[in-house]
C-alpha cells in the first residue's frame, strides 16, 4: 500500500491562543496603558523637577575654603528638584570664589548632588595683593597677608603674566645658587625688567632678555662685586659695555664705628 504524508491541523484557537477573539487584544492594551502611565509619571516628575535633592556631597582638598562655606554658596541654588537644579549656575558660583580653581557638579539618582572642587595653589605673589597659581593664573585672595613670605614676588603689565613667570624661571636657573639669587622680578609698563635679591640688591636689567642678563650677572657682576655685595644698593646693567653700581649709604652705627 503506497505511503501517504499525513498532516495534522492543530486547533489554533484552542492551542495557540485560548482566549476568545474579544479578549485577545487585552495583553497589548494593558502593556500600552502601562507605558502611557510610565510616560505620564516621568513627565510629571520632570514638570515638578523630580525628587528633592536630599544630600550634598563635597569633595576636594580644603586648605583655604571650608565645606561649610561652600555649602552656604550652594544651598540657595538648589531648588526645584533633582532635574531642575542648575549645575552650570552652581559651578559658576563656586568658581567665582577667589581660591577655587575649578568645580565639577554632577547629579546622582535619586537625590544626591556631588561637587568636587580644586583650589588654586599659589606659586608666587603677584603685584600688591594678588597671587599667581602654579597654572599661571592670577587671582586675588581675600586675605593676601595669609600668603607665605617665602613666595617670590612677581609683577608686570596685564597680559604678560607668563612672560614674567618665564623670566623669573630663567633667572633662577642661572642665579639660584649664587649670592644674587632672585627674590623678585618685575616688568614695568615700558617693558624694562628689574630683579631683586633676598638681601635687597636691585638689578636693573633694562629691556634685554632676562636670560641673557642673568649670564652677564653670573660672569661679570658677581666676580667683580663678590667681596662688596653687602655695600651694594643696585647694579645697573642698561649699558652695552659694563655696568654701574649704586652703593648703600652707611648707617649711623657704621658712621660711628668708622669715625
Amino acid at each position: 500500500m503506497p505511503s501517504e504524508a499525513i498532516t495534522f491541523d492543530a486547533p489554533v484557537d484552542a492551542a495557540v491562543n485560548p482566549l476568545p477573539p474579544s479578549l485577545r487584544a487585552w495583553p497589548f492594551v494593558a502593556a500600552l496603558i502601562g507605558l502611557c502611565t510610565l510616560a505620564w509619571a516621568v513627565t510629571q516628575a520632570m514638570d515638578n523637577g523630580g525628587p528633592r535633592i536630599e544630600q550634598l556631597r563635597l569633595d576636594g582638598d580644603f586648605a583655604h575654603v571650608s565645606p561649610q562655606q561652600l555649602r552656604g554658596r550652594i544651598e540657595p541654588l538648589v531648588g526645584g528638584g533633582f532635574f531642575a537644579v542648575d549645575l552650570a549656575a552652581i559651578r559658576d558660583k563656586l568658581e567665582s570664589e577667589p581660591w577655587i580653581a575649578s568645580a565639577r557638579v554632577t547629579r546622582a539618582w535619586p537625590g544626591v548632588l556631588r561637587v568636587k572642587v580644586a583650589e588654586h595653589r599659589a606659586a608666587a605673589r603677584w603685584g600688591a595683593a594678588g597671587a599667581l597659581s602654579e597654572q599661571g593664573v592670577v587671582f586675588t585672595p581675600p586675605a593676601p597677608e595669609e600668603l607665605s613670605d617665602s613666595l617670590p614676588r612677581l609683577d608686570g603689565p596685564g597680559g604678560r603674566v607668563l612672560e614674567v613667570l618665564d623670566a623669573y624661571m630663567a633667572l633662577v636657573q642661572r642665579l639660584g645658587a649664587t649670592p644674587l639669587s632672585p627674590r623678585s622680578v618685575r616688568m614695568d609698563a615700558r617693558g624694562e625688567w628689574y630683579m631683586g635679591t633676598a638681601d635687597g640688591v636691585e638689578l636693573r636689567l633694562g629691556r634685554e632678555s632676562p636670560a641673557r642678563q642673568a649670564e652677564r650677572i653670573a660672569t661679570e657682576v658677581l666676580p667683580a662685586l663678590v667681596n662688596e655685595l653687602e655695600r651694594v644698593n643696585y647694579v645697573d646693567l642698561r649699558y652695552s659695555n659694563g655696568f654701574a653700581v649704586g652703593w648703600r649709604l652707611p648707617t649711623e652705627e657704621e658712621d660711628a664705628k668708622n669715625g
